[in-house]
This record gives structure tokens, sequence and C-alpha cells, in this order.
């Protein structure tokens, strides 16, 4: 899973985002699911799709905090 071999460069996030989303979904149709190595990623997670909850808030992906050393 070497997304960012060659050094990838994007004007904007969006389209960063664009092309990992991309190479996430060309990796999960050719690699196979660890626990059933018959079947794909992609057609597990076809499967679990509708078991699936949408997440509706925001997502804060980090959070700051002034420190000292």
């Amino acid at each position: 899973m070497r997304f960012f071999t060659p050094w990838l460069r994007f004007n904007t996030h969006e389209k960063l985002n664009a092309c990992l989303h991309d190479k996430c979904i060309a990796y999960a149709k050719t690699h196979s699911y660890v626990e059933q190595p018959e079947r794909t990623i992609s057609n597990v997670f076809e499967e679990w799709r509708g078991k699936l909850v949408e997440y509706r808030s925001s997502f804060d992906g980090f959070h700051t905090m002034p420190v000292s050393i």
C-alpha cells in the first residue's frame, strides 16, 4: 500500500483526496480480505455496507494542546 509512491503533488486537498480515494478503491478490488482470502476487500465491504451506521456529526480528527518541555 504505497499510495504516496511516487511522491504525489496536488494543488488542492480535494484533488489529493480524490486520488487517494481512487487508489483505495483499486486496492480493495484487487486484494484479498485477510479473514476470507477467497474474497476481495471490496466484496466484503459491499456485503457489510447495509449494516454500517452513518456518522452524522462533524469529525474532529485531531486536537491541539499547548505544552512545555
